[in-house]
């Protein structure tokens, strides 16, 4: 039924103002039908002296009112069936409305359930981010962590290796400054035998001026005694 019910913009103006239509036409219905069964007073389009005295027999009177009731009567038989009809698409189309209505109240029910999904959803998405972003996080941390410790155990290999070249450079200038007290103990000994060198060349040069001198005093007594000799 719901597949076969009209647009919902059809009924939103017309329903409403055909059921007071028809609702109305009941009430002057049933006020007519209700006219035969009861004693009304007619209504009278004319004064009491505009009728003249033939005019109120009371034979004629009673027969036209019996007309009127009866013409009353038939018009209300012929309009029974239309308005058993009426009545029957009133109420079809009250039904008809109540399911729209009702409808409208499923879809509003369905709206708002799925605006709870919806909103749900939104925060279960937004949790999911954030738990994304948080193991984003983590990744990166373990990753800076592990380059930390790649890049310290690189630092501590490079230490080590420092520390090593300083023992043995320690090693080497321990052994430089041994073989530099060794030369300078040799320099030392050396420079000791330069001096006595010396030494012993400055006596043998005081002893060579000396002989010098004692040749050069006895050259002129030995000539004076060649001479004398050849004298005598």
């Amino acid at each position: 039924m719901l597949t076969k019910a009209k647009p919902r913009e059809e009924f939103d103006y017309n329903i409403e103002r055909q059921g007071q239509a028809h609702y109305e036409l009941l009430q002057e219905i049933h006020s007519v039908e209700a006219q035969p069964g009861q004693s009304s007073t007619p209504l009278w389009t004319t004064t009491a002296t505009d009728v003249k005295t033939d005019d109120l027999a009371q034979p004629k009177t009673i027969e036209g009112l019996q007309r009127d009731n009866a013409n009353q009567a038939i018009s209300c038989s012929a309009i029974a069936p239309e308005l058993k009809e009426a009545q029957k698409r009133i109420a079809e189309q009250q039904e008809e409305k109540l399911t729209i209505e009702g409808v409208r109240s499923d879809n509003a029910v369905q709206v708002t359930s799925y605006s709870a999904m919806a909103s749900k959803f939104e925060g279960a998405q937004k949790k999911i981010a954030e738990q994304q972003e948080e193991i984003s996080t983590i990744e990166g941390l373990r990753r800076d962590t592990a380059n930390q410790t790649i890049s310290h155990a690189a630092i501590v290999s490079e230490l080590k290796e420092a520390q090593r070249r300083l023992v043995e450079q320690q090693d080497e200038n321990l052994t430089n400054l041994t073989k530099l007290s060794e030369s300078h103990k040799i320099s030392a000994r050396q420079a000791e035998e330069i001096r006595e060198f010396q030494t012993k060349i400055g006596e043998l040069k005081s002893f060579n001026r000396a002989q010098t001198r004692e040749q050069s005093q006895e050259r002129p007594s030995n000539c004076m005694r060649g001479r004398w000799r050849e004298t005598q």
